[in-house]
């Protein structure tokens, strides 16, 4: 054998011995090695899928399916199941949640509250909450008291099962009347009361930056106000 010869058989021979040992060798030292599947359930699909990788296992979603209980993207089970023993570099499929059924709101605007409440029970809808909103004489022209003047949502959208539909039903008042109650509402829900109750919403101050909840109110709920009047309202986590 010549000196080139065995130069070229040497550095053939060392690059063959790197790649088995840095990337083949390592391939068999994990072969037949297992670890257990982990518990995502109710984890989001972005998580779900880091977990899996930090593991050195494939995630893979394969499927979704309706959930009242597990939010929209987040995992509902994995194949195989929790506990699971698997091999290293294997696949784990993901089923994700749609969310909740989706049922189309009926419109019962104009319809008596009582009416109104049996034919969303009827459709499905059984989280429902009654809000009286004051009608001045003027008004009772156009709103009959204890008739729906409004949904939310909106009467044209669909909905989840079991989503809180709110029914608001003409109270004919006079100037004063008694303050509703905000806490526990979230922000949005507090204004779209107070734009019903013809109230002005004043300041509104948070214990921190990404709380959205009503949490104290001035004036109080039973207060006696009037059309027109501030209020102002203390925002913190709902409880």
């Amino acid at each position: 054998m010549t000196g080139k010869k065995l130069l070229y058989t040497t550095i053939g021979s060392f690059l063959l011995g790197f790649l088995f040992f840095y990337f083949i060798f390592p391939l068999f030292l994990s072969y037949g090695k297992v670890t257990k599947v982990p518990e995502l359930k109710n984890t989001e699909v972005k998580s779900a899928m880091n977990i899996l990788q930090s593991m050195e296992l494939k995630g893979v979603v394969v499927d979704s399916v309706y959930s009242n209980v597990i939010k929209r993207g987040r995992v509902v089970k994995t194949i195989p199941p929790a506990g699971k023993k698997i091999r290293f570099g294997r696949k784990v499929k993901l089923i994700i949640s749609r969310g909740g059924e989706r049922i189309m709101l009926p419109d019962v605007r104009g319809k008596p509250v009582e009416e109104a409440r049996k034919l969303l029970m009827d459709t499905g809808l059984n989280n429902i909450i009654v809000m009286n909103v004051p009608v001045s004489p003027e008004e009772a022209q156009k709103y009959k008291e204890g008739y729906v003047i409004d949904v939310s949502p909106d009467s044209t959208d669909s909905v989840e099962k079991g989503e809180k539909i709110t029914l608001y039903v003409a109270k004919i008042q006079e100037e004063v009347f008694l303050m509703p109650n905000l806490v526990g509402l979230n922000i949005e829900e507090a204004k779209q009361i107070l734009k019903r109750y013809k109230l002005v919403l004043g300041d509104v101050k948070s214990v921190s930056p990404e709380d959205s909840f009503v949490i104290l109110q001035n004036p109080l709920p039973g207060i006696e106000v009037v059309y027109g009047e501030t209020v102002s309202v203390v925002l913190g986590k709902k409880k």
